[in-house]
């Protein structure tokens, strides 16, 4: 079932909260934005990314105020969630993410904390080493498989490297207006 993303009358984007929820009133998917909708999907989005920004920030008040921006800009949106026959669905929560910002954030916590790779002996790190090769390989191997020359380089709005660039997350108000996924 596809459910629609709605900005005081303009139709922003789509997604079938096909994730996998465990918490009865959760609902994830990606969200495909249309062509138009997509810089408002951007200010949508803004509040994570203020946020994962807030969590490094050496002015906490400075991070406070960039969160409390971009609430105010995400909520001028007044953003609505319709199901399939147009109807509004009553939410008590809407997050909208950018897998950018997040595969950014989690690179640099993953290079900040490498104190697990250091705790490793020296068996154990050339094993671990020995399987990441052996991925790469097999990563190569299967893009090696892949007509990349018929891809079209344009991407589709909401496209980043092929792949879903937003994340909608809603808590639901009834936990009955949309089906859950198990």
């Amino acid at each position: 079932m596809s459910y629609t993303l709605w900005s005081l009358g303009r139709l922003l984007g789509e997604t079938d909260f096909g994730f996998l929820s465990s918490e009865d009133r959760q609902r994830r998917g990606w969200l495909i934005p249309t062509k138009e909708g997509e810089p408002l999907v951007e200010i949508a989005a803004g509040v994570s990314a203020a946020m994962e920004t807030a969590l490094t920030a050496f002015d906490i008040e400075e991070a406070a105020a960039d969160i409390a921006a971009a609430v105010d800009r995400r909520d001028a949106l007044e953003l609505e969630l319709h199901g399939p026959d147009g109807e509004v669905i009553p939410i008590e929560r809407l997050t909208v993410r950018d897998t950018v910002v997040l595969m950014s954030v989690a690179d640099a916590r993953f290079e900040a904390d490498k104190s697990w790779y250091d705790s490793l002996t020296d068996e154990e790190r050339d094993e671990f080493d020995a399987s990441i090769d052996c991925e790469v390989e097999r990563e190569r191997l299967f893009e090696d498989d892949l007509d990349f020359d018929s891809v079209d380089d344009e991407e589709e709005p909401g496209m980043v490297g092929g792949l879903p660039r937003y994340e909608i997350s809603v808590k639901l108000a009834d936990y009955r207006a949309i089906p859950r996924r198990c």
